[in-house]
């Protein structure tokens, strides 16, 4: 706790992902890198990913980052981080009122904790290949950076600040996932009931059916625990239960189960996109009172 403790005192004070600057994703790096100890450097510099990029090993050592392993380390490996392009998201206030623009914000600002989780596990793998460790989440008995924990938190707050505005202006809630072709309904962790089953069942066979229509590939409709197995942490049981998004859906998009799994060939994107489309439009040309 007191490691986590630490690492969260090292964290700029705004959240906001800038890669043009030292920023949280920037801690994040460093001690997925092993160069924590640095850390106090890139912020006093301001360095983020776009100028790490840039910096020779000749300037790392002038920064001050005297250990040559972590120079080599931080030169080869920071061009294999992705960068957060979209940084314009601003804190969201929390009101029963949102509107639209006022929930993109919020769901904005959401995209970006998830992007610090992938780039604390991206970082953490680099960390592992290089030592040839056994592919998991900790190394040296702690997470590539605390910032996976803090971050989970701060999305726990600002997706339960969502709910009251969830409630009353989204009407549909579509999760897309690869792979196994399924429509599948809340709940998955269980095999629990909503009163509205049936409806939720019949909207999802007439999406499905929507988009047999064009190229002949069938789904499975039906919830996870039912036609898969038990499954926790799936967003649109949050969708249904707690947000109050009448249709909400996990859908597993191509292939089946045949050769190709998660590497679908290019040549079935665009028609994968394409059918998947008619069933997202039958489900909203379908919103009739009686669906509502």
């Amino acid at each position: 706790m007191n490691d986590e403790l630490d690492f969260v005192s090292k964290l700029p004070a705004r959240n906001l992902i800038d890669p043009n600057a030292f920023d949280v994703s920037m801690s994040a790096v460093l001690i997925g890198l092993g160069a924590e100890k640095y850390i106090d450097i890139f912020r006093e510099h301001n360095i983020g990913q776009c100028t790490l990029i840039e910096l020779t090993d000749e300037d790392l050592e002038k920064l001050g980052v005297t250990d040559p392993e972590i120079r080599k380390k931080l030169i080869e490996e920071v061009k294999n981080i992705p960068i957060y392009e979209d940084t314009a998201a601003n804190q969201t206030t929390v009101s029963p009122n949102l509107s639209v623009i006022d929930i993109i914000d919020v769901l904005e600002e959401s995209s970006q904790h998830m992007y610090r989780i992938y780039l604390s596990m991206m970082t953490n793998t680099l960390v592992l290949k290089k030592q040839k460790t056994p592919d998991c989440l900790i190394y040296k008995d702690k997470y590539a950076s605390h910032i996976a924990v803090t971050t989970l938190s701060h999305m726990t707050n600002v997706l339960n600040s969502m709910e009251i505005a969830l409630h009353t202006q989204m009407k549909v809630y579509v999760s897309m996932h690869a792979y196994s072709q399924a429509w599948l309904l809340p709940s998955s962790h269980s095999h629990a009931s909503f009163a509205d089953d049936g409806v939720l069942m019949e909207m999802g066979k007439l999406a499905t059916a929507a988009l047999a229509d064009m190229y002949g590939t069938k789904y499975q409709v039906g919830t996870a625990a039912e036609i898969r197995q038990p499954a926790t942490g799936m967003s649109h049981d949050w969708a249904k239960a707690r947000a109050g998004i009448k249709f909400s859906y996990h859908v597993d998009l191509r292939d089946s189960f045949g050769p190709y799994g998660f590497l679908l060939p290019g040549s079935q994107i665009v028609s994968t996109a394409r059918e998947t489309w008619q069933a997202v439009r039958a489900i909203v040309d379908n919103l009739s009172p009686g669906f509502k």
